[in-house]
Formats: structure tokens, C-alpha cells, sequence
């Protein structure tokens, strides 16, 4: 009993632990972002403004080439700062099964992460609930006698048919 209520109370902290991660790198990722859709924008302005100084003749065509490539970096980093952002929005609604779509890095309110996580056990026979409920063998004895009593439900009705059978010949 002692040791299922250390393994729940474990199993708690280390979901709270995580959760708190989760959310970290959920608000380092959307920080992340702002700062690469920053860079992709001073990017664009300085690819812009080479390309007028191209046509004018001051800009040579290594320097257009270079700026060019910072352009597709600055939209490859903008591109993968996105996907990161989606998939810890992804962990933090599987781990705490809210939606985060309401999260704002900028903000400098607090948010409070919920968890929807059971009641700590007062009594022991609770305890004792919580520690079968997490056997495995229990629960496959109990989907054992679920399978029996519906192999006996078809054999009774099963039983309770008449079979005739009729059969004819012609030559």
C-alpha cells in the first residue's frame, strides 16, 4: 500500500515536472518565433533595398547572391521556428488536455497550468482502489470474464435454436 501511494504520489510530481517544461518550451519557441519572423523581416528590407541599389549598379552580384541566401535562411529558421511552436502547443494540450491557443509570450500576466489529476487518496482502502486500478493482471482478469460471460451469453442463445434440416434428391 505504502509503495503504490509513493508510485502515485511520484507519478504526479513528474506529470507537474513536465508540465512545467512543456510550458517553458512552448513560451521559448513562441519567443523564438517573434525573434525569427523579426529577422525574416529585416531580411526582406535589406534584400529589398539591395535589389534598388542593383539596379543603380552598387551592389555587386556576390553581395546579392549572399543577401539571397540570408533571405531563404531567415525563411527556412521562420519556417522551423513555426513547427517547433505547433508541436509544444501539441505536448502542452496532450500532457494537460487544455487547448493553449489563449497563450501569449508578451504577456506578463501569470498563467496557471491545470492539471486534471485525481484526488490524493485519504483512506487506505482508496489507496488500495488506485493500486489495483494500476495492475495490469487485474486488468486482464477483467477482460477475461468480460470475454467469458459474452462466450456464455452466445452459447446460451446458441442453445436455444432448433436446427432442421431438409434435404431432396432427384435423379
Amino acid at each position: 500500500l505504502s509503495e503504490a501511494q509513493d508510485a502515485y504520489l511520484a507519478d504526479q510530481r513528474k506529470l507537474i515536472i513536465r508540465a512545467m517544461q512543456v510550458y517553458d518550451q512552448l513560451i521559448q519557441a513562441e519567443q523564438g518565433l517573434l525573434l525569427a519572423s523579426r529577422l525574416l523581416q529585416l531580411t526582406e528590407e535589406q534584400y529589398s533595398v539591395a535589389l534598388e541599389r542593383e539596379q543603380r549598379g552598387t551592389v555587386s552580384a556576390a553581395e546579392l547572391y549572399q543577401l539571397r541566401s540570408s533571405l531563404a535562411a531567415s525563411l527556412d529558421a521562420e519556417a522551423e521556428a513555426r513547427r517547433r511552436v505547433a508541436e509544444s502547443r501539441d505536448a502542452l494540450r496532450e500532457l494537460t488536455g487544455q487547448d493553449t491557443l489563449g497563450l501569449n509570450s508578451d504577456s506578463t500576466e501569470q498563467v496557471l497550468l491545470h492539471a486534471d489529476l485525481p484526488e490524493v487518496a485519504a483512506t487506505p482502502e482508496a489507496w488500495v482502489a488506485i493500486a489495483l486500478s494500476q495492475r495490469s493482471d487485474m486488468h486482464s482478469a477483467h477482460r477475461a470474464v468480460s470475454l467469458a460471460k459474452e462466450a456464455l451469453v452466445r452459447a446460451q442463445l446458441q442453445a436455444k435454436r432448433e436446427i432442421s434440416f431438409t434435404a431432396g434428391a432427384t435423379w
